[in-house]
């Protein structure tokens, strides 16, 4: 494990993590992630990885731990995992190529195992999905979080095939 990406993704997980907090007192919305699936999200969380060397890699988690706070979404729980290997793989990624860069090291050496994280954190996402309406079934009513879901990848892949 590289200590800079790491780092990172510990970063990542505390923007998220403090956005939900603070959106649970302070309902504070920007964009309507709740209809967003977890498979684009994870999706968005390596690209943000990715872009400008990982540097960019929280705010996604800050945005999106705004709105899960903002509707005291109880399914946050289930999300981090996921987020944190697709953060750790983009950011990975981002660090590797900054060192390509620098002539220090090359990107091509990290590359298996950056998309063997990226495609476990994307296959969990999809498992999450799936499961999701049963977990919501059995959450208790009446713990201050209550447990939503918006669409998941394969119903909208579904809206596109009938386009």
């Amino acid at each position: 494990m590289d200590k800079k990406p790491l780092a990172a993704t510990m970063f990542v997980m505390l923007a998220f993590l403090s956005g939900f907090a603070y959106s649970y007192f302070e309902p504070t919305v920007f964009f309507d992630f709740g209809r967003v699936p977890l498979t684009i999200l994870v999706g968005i969380h390596f690209i943000f990885g990715t872009v400008f060397f990982g540097f960019f890699a929280f705010i996604p988690s800050l945005l999106l731990g705004l709105q899960m706070g903002a509707e005291k979404n109880a399914a946050m729980f289930m999300y981090i995992i996921p987020l944190a290997l697709a953060s750790y793989a983009g950011t990975k990624i981002g660090f590797s190529a900054l060192e390509d860069f620098l002539e220090e090291k090359n990107i091509s050496l990290h590359m298996k195992k950056i998309f063997t994280i990226l495609i476990v954190a994307v296959v969990l996402s999809i498992v999450i999905e799936q499961i999701l309406p049963w977990l919501i079934e059995l959450w208790p009513a009446g713990t201050g979080l209550d447990m939503r879901q918006g669409k998941t990848a394969l119903e909208l892949l579904d809206e596109l095939r009938r386009i």
